[in-house]
This record gives C-alpha cells, structure tokens and sequence, in this order.
C-alpha cells in the first residue's frame, strides 16, 4: 500500500461513523448533505417542508404515468396542463384530490411548487457553477464547509491540468480546442457531440486515450440549451408546447412573447376558449382592458364544449369587468355561483399577479368578491367565506339559458 493508504482509511472509517447520523452529522462536509441542508433552507423561507416537497414529488410521479398515455411526458411537461388545466386532465384533478387531502396537499399550492421546483434546479446548477459565483465556492470561501482533508493541497492546480492520462486529459485537450466554435458542441463527463456534423466522441470509458469520432443520427442528438443558431431549422413546435412557453413568459413577465404566441395559437384554433382566457388575463396586466373584453367575449361565443372550468374562468372575467365598469353582474355572478356550488372545483390558475394588479382599480367588497371567488373555486373550505358578500349573498344560482 502506498504511504498515505493508512491515513485515508482513517478519514474513510471516521466519514462512515458520520453517516450513522446523516444528513445532519454531513451537512457541511458531503456535497450531497450540504446541497441538501441548502435545499432545506431555501424551500422552508419558501413555505415548504421538505415532507411537502417528497410528497409532491409522489403525486407528480404517479400523474406523470397516467399522463404519458396521452403524449405528455416528463414532470416538467406535466405541470403546465396540471397549472392549467384542460379536458384532457381535469379528470385527473379530481381524481387525485383525496389522496392531496391525505397528505395534505392542495392544488392551489401547486403554482407555488412548480416555482419553487425551479429554483432548485437552478440552485442545483449554481450550486457547482464553476468560478467565484458558485454557492459551494461561496460557501467555503466563508469558511462554513469542514471538507478540507489535512495534506491534500495543489487544488488550483488541478483545477486547471487534467491527470497525464485517462479521459480527463483527453476531455481537456478537445474542450480547449473546440471551445472557440461553441454553438456546434456539447459536452459532458461521458461524451462530446458535435452538432454541426452529428458527430459523438464516446468518453463512457475512464481509461478512454484516443479521439475516435463515429457519426450517429441527428434524431438522437440533444438540442443545445446554451446557444440558439437563428439560421438553422427547427422543427415545428406543439401547440401544448407553446402555450407552455407561453405560460413561462408570463410568469417571467415577457407579456411580448406570450402574447405573440397565444395569438398564434388563437388562429390555429387551439383550444379556442382555454387559450383565449389565457390572453385576456396578459392584457388586463398590461392594461388594455378594452381588448380583453373583446377577447373574453370572443371566447364565449366559442365556448361550446369547453371544460367546466374555462367557462368559469370567463364568468370570472364577466363578473369583473361588470364590477370594473359599475353594470350589473347579478347574471355572470348567479352562473358562476351556481358552478361552483355544483361541481369538484379543481382550479389552479395563476391568478395572483393579475388580482395584485388590478385591486387599485376595484373597491374593497368588488376586489373581495372576486378574490374570494377564486380562492373558493381551488379550494371548497373557502367557500362559506364568501357569504360575508353581499352581492354573493342575494345572488341566486343560474343556469345558462
């Protein structure tokens, strides 16, 4: 064995006895405890225990099978029809509730993971961001990390020279080469793939010396999500993918983009009403109330076979713009008391941004009103609160005519 085999077996035995007790006992010396402990921190100044998180994570599991069946894969795809949802998954929603309940979990907050959901991916990215801005950079830089070893040392160095042999040196001398044509290449631990050629060089092999490229075919590459070449062809995006996009724009508050997209989709046709709502609710954010009145009237008229809960979306819209404008709501008001008094209310629309917005524009008991609607219609426990309403209160249930 070689000299220092003794001393390391003393630090492996001591780093077993540690995880007897872990996370905790590794929290700021294993890159998995300690990413964990952050991760703890930031979802709890979030709202969410990490219980919440696992539990989420289940539901989203299981629904992520059941929703495969009809094209939709991925938890990442998943959550926008879940965050909006459509015929396609509205029965899913209310299948899935009692088992919300019994972890108690409710759909309203599923917005709010989704949110949190990302922030963690980039936090996870950010945590081994090579360079100064790191989190782990950061964090040993304050000196709150114990992971340093007595007698390992020259880091910096081996930070910029690869070992004399094996993929490392390989992966290195090509990283330095090709780095100047960026758009064209991708690289990771196991392979290097050049896009323009639809070339791989296999690097699967630790003890891999040589630069064997082999030509493989252009359905199986990655796409590049660094570096967007306008002058190539891409293929023709999915409704169900754009107006995913378009949610994120929203959201990211690109309203330009989102906007330019939901009316692509309103042309195409695509789920008419459910894409139209969408778009009324970008223009009210940015002000243009006259047009999303026109939109919201739009999407009525073609409201035919559209799922309960886009219809009452665009009642919503009605009672607002009636309170908005001082006419008479008593109409969409009763329609939509009636619906959410008779049917398993499943929305999760986000909402929130555009009732933060426009609460200047309403007096107290219109913004409450509509507020309450809301909430009572993603959450049944919340419905009595709105018998504190007058205008709820006196209004009666209507069906449609």
């Amino acid at each position: 064995m070689p000299p220092w085999a003794a001393e390391a077996c003393v630090h492996w035995r001591a780093m077993l006895d540690q995880l007897e007790h872990a996370p905790e006992a590794v929290a700021t010396s294993l890159d998995w405890a300690i990413k964990r402990a952050l991760f703890e921190q930031f979802a709890a100044a979030r709202g969410f225990s990490w219980g919440e998180i696992a539990a989420w994570t289940e539901v989203l599991r299981t629904i992520c099978s059941h929703l495969a069946e009809t094209g939709i894969r991925g938890p990442s795809s998943v959550l926008e029809p879940l965050i909006h949802p459509t015929a396609t998954v509205g029965h899913l929603l209310r299948q899935y509730r009692p088992q919300l309940r019994e972890r108690g979990l409710s759909w309203i907050r599923l917005p709010a993971f989704a949110r949190l959901r990302q922030q963690l991916f980039e936090a996870d990215v950010r945590f081994s961001q090579l360079g100064a801005d790191g989190i782990f950079t950061k964090l040993d830089r304050d000196q709150v990390l114990t992971h340093h070893v007595p007698g390992v040392d020259r880091i910096d160095d081996a930070a910029e020279n690869p070992p004399a042999i094996g993929r490392a040196r390989l992966r290195s001398t090509l990283i330095r080469r090709l780095a100047q044509d960026r758009d064209a290449f991708m690289c990771s631990w196991a392979f290097i793939l050049n896009m323009r050629e639809s070339t791989a060089l296999d690097l699967s092999n630790p003890f891999e010396t040589s630069e064997r490229w082999t030509v493989v075919q252009k359905g199986s590459l990655p796409s590049n999500p660094f570096h967007v070449d306008p002058a190539r062809s891409a293929p023709r995006r999915s409704p169900a993918a754009m107006r995913i996009e378009a949610y994120h724009c929203f959201v990211n508050r690109d309203y330009e983009r989102a906007e330019q997209l939901l009316r692509t989709l309103a042309r195409e046709g695509f789920e008419l009403p459910d894409v139209l709502s969408h778009l009324a609710r970008m223009l009210i954010i940015t002000d243009r109330l006259p047009e999303a009145r026109q939109v919201v009237e739009a999407a009525w008229d073609a409201r035919a076979g559209a799922p309960v809960d886009v219809v009452a979306r665009l009642l919503w819209f009605q009672v607002f713009f009636g309170l908005l404008e001082g006419s008479d709501v008593r109409i969409p008001l009763g329609r939509l008391k009636a619906t959410l008094l008779g049917t398993e209310r499943f929305n999760v629309w986000t909402l929130t941004p555009m009732l933060r917005h426009i609460r200047p524009s309403l007096g107290p008991e219109a913004y409450d009103l509509l507020r309450l609607m809301f909430d009572a219609w993603s959450d049944r426990d919340r419905l009595p609160e709105l018998d504190r309403i007058a205008a709820w209160r006196e209004c009666e249930p209507l069906g449609e005519e």
